[in-house]
């Protein structure tokens, strides 16, 4: 009876290693590839690490605006590979940044928190060899400059250990939309914009003088431009733009100051 226990004990043992070093359910967060997360598959599985161009989007060249929500997709491909699972996270240089949203979610799963996405079970059959996810992420609200996707992905062999497996890892940087840049806070007091959000009408303060004010959209589209007075209060009419989020930049000879607004 001892004997059968100690059999049962060892054989329950070896299945729950089994499962927790293979993660079929998804990683165990911060294994990326990325700087902060410092590691990646290659701690538990074996085999050769390869450089590829794996992740896509559609931010547009000129960056990432504040506030926006883009597509990630994240492709991977290998020929002999029985499973294919992932994690994909986004960084700049000190700090994760943007929130994932999972758009597939018998496929995919957010790890640790909402910094970074991952595999489930049902993710990770290829098909002819290839696999994709796809994932929505929020930019940050603030400047945070050039970030960084990274993407650790494990090509498993099926062979019911961590060895024999192919890590594949794949980065992709963009920069931050340059008209976007230096926004300042709702607490600055040079510019402020009230209410914010607004369905009629936007007060403009300015501490200082501008020669023009205009508002545009997210990518950079002029919506239209303001008759600015130097007083130190502008109202404008908004009630004939579209619901949604803006830019409005006031500028002079010397400076500009840029700040958002929501047009409910």
């Amino acid at each position: 009876m001892k004997a059968i226990v100690t059999l049962l004990t060892g054989s329950i043992f070896a299945i729950i290693l089994i499962a927790s070093t293979m993660n079929n359910g998804g990683s165990p967060g911060k294994k990326a590839g990325s700087p902060l997360d410092g590691a990646s598959c290659l701690q538990c599985h074996s085999g050769s690490s390869t450089q590829v161009d794996w992740i896509t989007t559609n931010i547009p060249e000129s960056g990432w605006v504040p506030g926006q929500t883009y597509l990630i997709t994240l492709n991977a491909s290998h020929g002999s590979a029985a499973k294919i699972g992932f994690e994909l996270t986004a960084e700049n240089s000190s700090e994760k940044t943007g929130s994932f949203k999972i758009t597939d979610a018998d496929r995919t799963r957010l790890s640790f928190s909402d910094k970074s996405v991952t595999h489930k079970p049902a993710g990770t059959a290829p098909v002819d060899g290839s696999l994709n996810w796809e994932m929505e992420w929020t930019a940050p609200e603030v400047d945070k400059g050039d970030i960084t996707f990274y993407a650790a992905i494990n090509a498993a062999n099926g062979n019911g250990s961590t060895s024999g497996d192919t890590i594949f890892t794949s980065s992709l940087t963009l920069v931050q939309d340059a008209t976007t840049t230096g926004i300042p806070n709702n607490e600055n007091q040079a510019f402020k914009i009230f209410p914010n959000p607004t369905n009629q009408f936007i007060n403009v303060q300015l501490s200082e003088k501008a020669d023009e004010v205009s508002l545009f959209s997210l990518n950079g589209q002029h919506i239209k431009s303001f008759n600015h007075e130097n007083n130190t209060i502008n109202k404008f009419d908004v009630s004939d733009v579209p619901s949604g989020l803006y830019l409005v930049k006031a500028q002079s000879r010397e400076k500009q100051w840029v700040q958002k607004v929501s047009i409910e």
